[in-house]
């Protein structure tokens, strides 16, 4: 920690530069405080819209529950008795009394075509029968409750709507439904639809997706209007879906809004809470402004100086790059850094002359192994091949002569095809270590390809004489068959050999003469019936 805190340590520079520009730079940070507030406002202002929704959804649900269960109970009640033909005199008559106080408009009893046999009060049809249709009494007798399209009164000029049951009778009897029609506002239906507030201009829409519109609003000039197509307003579409949830939206004149969606389950209703965001923003508008502008001023404050600064505190990191891409191009060898200052720009360079060091290592490695043969570790084509235009150069500078021998193995396609490429490669690796024990420390020993060995012998007096000794040891290296798992592998040697300059003057030359000198020798030395395998123990 106290390294880093001296002045000339990279880090103290750069939280130097940071404390200074901080100062300038603070009303910069704060362009991003109107976006932040409004992000937390907007979830604040989900969550508890969410929450104010849902009390509203559950307080219309349990009106609606309340008012279904007195129905069914004053159905139930009145099943048993009525097993004859009703007339107004029953003493059925006075229950429908009981359901008045939930069913402001009133209640009736009717007929499966609708036919009213009854009804509290008596000036009923005056007001209700625009609430009741033949569908309506179908889906009440059909699925135990229906809930009717809301209509105005025909007296009252009030939207209502109606509720019924059907009254379960015995088998046979004509069945009667039981009706219940209700204003959509008063103070004991929906009334916390329209009594909940939502700051200044927000509030609430009641949504009927089968009926396809507004059953009442906090602007009253909503109620019973039609919803509006789909594609103008992305959350009330996905409410229409059966898909409720909280978002930023536009109403169908543009304002930007906050909504939230709740189901009400019993009624396949469900309940709009919104408010505008402008109304939310209200208290940030004014700062964004101000913020906004004097962040310009710091943002530019900061570019120019930050530009500066950096340039001077970075200049060796830049010079240590500049070297580095030079080096890479090769226009320089390859060199460690200097290393300028004891601070992280000369540490990063002490790390970099390091890993440079180590680079260089493992390039020298890769250039072993690429003049390398994988298998046996001599010598491959590209290293024999430069071995040999060292030589030959030497030889002519000198007057000396060269050898070269060209060694094709006998039986290995036999023995690779057999017993398989393992057993292949272990003769192959045999060979190699065999040859190498008989030949000089000088001479080069590379393995060409797949059976094919050569041997480059230099600096020769009596060319034909020498080259014809170790012609002999490499054959009798190979006289003992090759033992792998218990068995002797018979492998044995095609040679040919060419002499510089007698039989050429390039490397091609000789490699060619030594190549059809060796195919002689092969066809001289075929012997029909030779064993694959010699013997065992």
């Amino acid at each position: 920690m106290a390294r880093f805190f001296r002045l000339q340590t990279l880090g103290a520079r750069l939280v130097l530069f940071i404390v200074t520009l901080v100062v300038a730079g603070v009303v910069a940070e704060l362009v991003f405080l109107a976006a932040y507030m409004r992000s937390e406002l907007i979830a604040q202002a989900s969550s508890q819209l969410t929450a104010i929704c849902t009390y509203v959804a559950r307080s219309i649900d349990r009106d609606l529950i309340v008012r279904r269960e007195m129905l069914e109970n004053l159905a139930e009640h009145m099943a048993g008795s009525l097993d004859g033909d009703y007339s107004s005199s029953h003493p059925e008559q006075g229950r429908l009394d009981e359901a008045n106080g939930l069913f402001r408009t009133g209640v009736e009893l009717v007929d499966a075509t609708g036919k009213r046999l009854a009804a509290v009060p008596d000036t009923l049809g005056a007001d209700g029968d625009g609430a009741i249709s033949g569908d309506f009494l179908e889906r009440a007798v059909a699925k135990g409750f229906a809930l009717g399209r809301p209509v105005i009164g025909l007296r009252s000029g009030v939207a209502q709507i109606a509720m019924a049951v059907p009254v379960r009778r015995r088998p046979g009897r004509e069945a009667l439904v039981l009706v219940g029609v209700t204003p959509l506002r008063s103070r004991s239906f929906l009334g916390a639809l329209y009594d909940t507030h939502l700051g200044q201009s927000g509030g609430f829409v009641l949504v009927s997706p089968r009926d396809g519109i507004f059953l009442g609003a906090s602007d009253d000039e909503l109620a019973l209007r039609p919803v509006p197509p789909a594609g103008l307003h992305h959350q009330h579409d996905l409410a229409m879906r059966g898909i409720f949830g909280v978002g930023v939206d536009r109403r169908v004149n543009g304002v930007e809004e906050v909504a939230a969606t709740v189901p009400i389950p019993s009624a396949g209703w469900f309940v709009v809470a919104r408010i505008p965001t402008g109304e939310l923003f209200a208290s940030i508008a004014g700062l964004s402004r101000h913020v906004l502008t004097l962040g310009a001023i710091a943002v530019a404050l900061v570019a120019m100086g930050g530009f500066v600064v950096l340039r001077l505190m970075l200049r060796p990191l830049h010079r240590s790059a500049a070297l580095a891409d030079r080096m890479s191009r090769e226009e320089i060898p390859f060199s460690p850094l200097p290393v300028e200052r004891d601070d992280e720009v000369g540490h990063l360079t002490f790390a970099f002359n390091r890993l440079l060091a180590t680079l260089l290592d493992s390039r020298e490695d890769f250039k072993r192994q690429a003049l390398c043969d994988g298998l046996t570790g001599l010598a491959n084509r590209v290293s024999f091949d430069q071995a040999f235009a060292r030589y030959l150069s030497r030889a002519r500078r000198h007057h000396t002569k060269l050898a070269v021998l060209f060694l094709d193995l006998d039986g290995f396609k036999r023995i690779n095809d057999g017993f398989g490429h393992e057993v292949g490669d272990a003769a192959l690796k045999a060979v190699a270590q065999r040859l190498s024990q008989v030949l000089r420390q000088e001479d080069v020993l590379a393995r060409l390809g797949g059976d094919e060995f050569a041997v480059l012998l230099g600096d020769l007096v009596d060319a034909p004489a020498e080259v014809a000794v170790v012609a002999d040891h490499c054959r009798g290296a190979m006289a003992a068959p090759v033992r792998f798992n218990d068995r002797n592998l018979a492998v044995g040697l095609s040679i040919g050999q060419a002499c510089f300059p007698d039989d050429g003057e390039t490397a091609e030359e000789l490699l060619a003469v030594a190549d059809q000198a060796m195919y002689r020798d092969k066809q001289a030395r075929a012997a029909p019936g030779r064993q694959l395998v010699e013997g065992g123990n």
